[in-house]
């Protein structure tokens, strides 16, 4: 793998790899975080990873800690400095992709696949998804609500109509329970992911 001259957010550098780890068994684990352009296994302990979008990147250093082939792999990003890159000068991630997924929902896949991933790092990923993604998760939902009840017309403000509605709707309280307790929410969605596919599974036999 060819190391870029310029300096990007984009390659991971990822140590503590187990010797007898393969090369599949690492694109297998990081692929949940987004598309690879470039990979390279050295010295089997030392691996480079080079995505193709800035979000697949930053899901995966959340995965420092992370367990492969039984060991805790350290994941940090290549280069410390980086010049900053704008949402604009990306390609916005169709939803279906991997890279469009909050946080959250790619450790719950990871776990579902019957990976290991401690508190800290599901922690980790929730508070990434409160600190950027928290609105376009109920927002969906507010909106079905306010069609249908107007709201917001009664309220001073759309803040005190999400608080009201968090607190007082059934589905408004289900989403709170997400919010104030992510860890055990991530592993729901982690055995409704394995209902489902098991589910598949018999359905196409």
């Amino acid at each position: 793998m060819h190391i870029p001259s310029e300096p990007t957010p984009r390659l991971v550098i990822v140590k503590n790899v187990a010797p007898d780890t393969t090369e599949s068994m690492l694109t297998d684990f990081f692929s949940f975080c987004g598309k690879i352009e470039d990979f390279s296994l050295n010295n089997d302990t030392t691996a480079y990873i080079l995505f193709e979008r800035q979000a697949a990147a930053k899901t995966a250093i959340l995965l420092n800690n992370a367990t492969v082939n039984g060991r805790e792999l350290v994941v940090e990003p290549y280069f410390e400095e980086v010049p900053a890159v704008k949402e604009n000068e990306e390609d916005h991630p169709d939803e279906r992709e991997q890279e469009a997924k909050t946080k959250s929902n790619v450790m719950a896949e990871l776990l579902a696949a019957g990976y290991k991933l401690t508190d800290p790092i599901l922690q980790a990923a929730s508070d990434v998804d409160k600190k950027y993604g928290v609105w376009n998760r109920v927002e969906p939902y507010w909106n079905q609500v306010d069609q249908k009840i107007h709201v917001a017309d009664t309220v001073h403000s759309m803040e005190d109509s999400a608080d009201h509605w968090l607190k007082e709707s059934a589905m408004g309280q289900k989403i709170q329970h997400h919010l104030v307790d992510p860890i055990t929410s991530i592993h729901t969605e982690a055995r409704r992911i394995v209902n489902e596919q098991q589910g598949s599974n018999r359905t196409s036999r």
